[in-house]
């Protein structure tokens, strides 16, 4: 079981650095290559969408007779030689925790908690690469002089005009690795992990929903659902069309889809008899709430948290070398990569939806203390207060983190029937990356 399991994590920590740096550097690569700001963010915006988007596909796949095991196994070739790597990462992001937590035999005396261990080490190693990715490859920052960031270089050893291929040519290392270690392990993976579905599942679950179609409930089910990838149809519009009514509609229709999806679901006896297909349904609001408030939270780590961070001082040793205000987002990875073992030995009997809201308290917590010092700051002169302040709320940002993200994923993995399992996490990922516009639209509407 361990050397299956050491198996996807380190697929996951490959996976996790080669996509992070990507995601990191994509932004900077274009522009260099002549692109403007507006379509390099533009390109950036499409590639994140459609990689938590493609997360349906890569679900649904894996509950046809393709099975787990080869969604898994083929989007790692994708991404390994760096081709269609929005679609590699989303048939591997909804397929690579619940093949892991199925090497756990359920025989296995608390196999439950060992799983719940599971998502959350798992998720410690998706921050282990983060810290990699965002603190070394991306941001350049490994030491006062040795600087790995791909439009510094490494002084010394790359000259600053290969710094990108260098990134580039260590990720796709990377995922040949990834590759190379997710088959070695195929002979100790449990034989339950290779099994495909006998019939299809995702015409039988729409199948349910619309047997209540007669009722009010089903009628708002129904309108939920449809509006899931009118969302996304709507998300890439906004990209290449950014009117503002696209924005507010945009809005309008992930509050609408959240709303009706929870109200709808909160009880599902219009449904009739228990079955496979109601229990997945009966997670939805929580994994679908507890996601989205969260994420509205987190994300303001990378909008008002840097912002406030540029208007600090963010100099450091006694040559005065200046950081990037985005250096100090590491604190929420150093927290996740600290606190994990602590929290999970601490709250291993605390119930997952305890653990949510404490979460999400620790999100609003660091929202409260950031605006404490940043009311600090104002009293004292322009760049005056130290930016390492930061790393307070950052790190309680990244506390609410370990409390929500794999918490909630493994609710989805253990409230779902097996067959669905796969589709779940899909839903649970597409959450956790945030309705496409919601976080943006807000950020807009409240900014100053």
């Amino acid at each position: 079981m361990f050397g299956a399991l050491a198996c996807i994590v380190i697929v996951e920590l490959c996976e996790r650095i080669g996509l992070n740096t990507l995601v990191s550097t994509m932004k900077s690569w274009l522009q260099n290559q002549g692109f403007s700001n507006a379509d390099s963010s533009s390109v950036h915006q499409i590639f994140t969408l459609l990689s938590f988007s493609c997360c349906f596909l890569g679900g649904w796949l894996a509950e046809t007779k393709f099975g787990r095991y080869k969604t898994e196994s083929v989007p790692l070739f994708l991404f390994g030689v760096l081709v269609l790597v929005a679609l590699g990462t989303g048939g591997i992001k909804p397929n690579i925790s619940p093949f892991g937590a199925d090497q756990i035999d359920p025989a296995t005396e608390g196999a439950e908690a060992h799983k719940s261990s599971f998502f959350m080490y798992l998720y410690l190693t998706v921050n282990v690469g983060c810290l990699v990715a965002f603190g070394f490859l991306a941001n350049g920052f490994a030491g006062r002089c040795r600087t790995l960031a791909p439009s510094a270089g490494l002084p010394g050893y790359i000259a600053i005009e290969d710094g990108f291929f260098f990134c580039y040519v260590l990720t796709a290392g990377l995922m040949a690795t990834a590759v190379a270690v997710f088959f070695a392990g195929t002979p100790i993976y449990r034989k339950e992990s290779f099994e495909c579905a006998s019939r299809p599942v995702l015409g039988p679950f729409f199948s349910r929903i619309l047997e209540g179609r007669g009722t009010a409930k089903g009628k708002i089910s129904l309108l939920g659902w449809v509006l899931l990838p009118t969302i996304i149809v709507l998300s890439i519009l906004q990209v290449f069309v950014p009117w503002p009514f696209l924005t507010t509609l945009s809005l309008a229709a992930d509050l609408l889809c959240i709303g009706c999806l929870c109200v709808a679901h909160r009880d599902n006896s219009w449904l009739g008899k228990p079955d496979a297909v109601t229990r997945c349904l009966d997670i939805v609001p929580v994994v679908v709430v507890g996601n989205v408030t969260f994420d509205t939270l987190y994300n303001t780590m990378f909008s008002y948290f840097y912002e406030q961070g540029c208007q600090m001082d963010t100099r450091v040793g006694s040559d005065g070398m200046q950081l990037n205000a985005a250096f100090f987002n590491l604190g929420s990875s150093i927290a996740v990569v600290f606190l994990t073992p602590v929290i999970e030995k601490a709250m291993r009997s605390t119930s997952g939806t305890f653990k949510v809201m404490c979460g999400i308290f620790m999100g609003a917590a660091s929202q409260l203390v950031a605006a404490v010092i940043e009311y600090h700051r104002r009293q004292a002169e322009m760049t005056a207060m130290s930016a390492f302040w930061m790393v307070i709320p950052y790190a309680m940002m990244g506390t609410g983190e370990v409390l929500c993200n794999p918490v909630l994923q493994y609710i989805a993995y253990d409230g779902a029937d097996p067959a669905y399992r796969s589709l779940m996490q899909a839903l649970c990922l597409f959450a956790m990356g945030g309705p496409p516009k919601m976080r943006k639209t807000l950020y807009l509407a409240t900014s100053p």
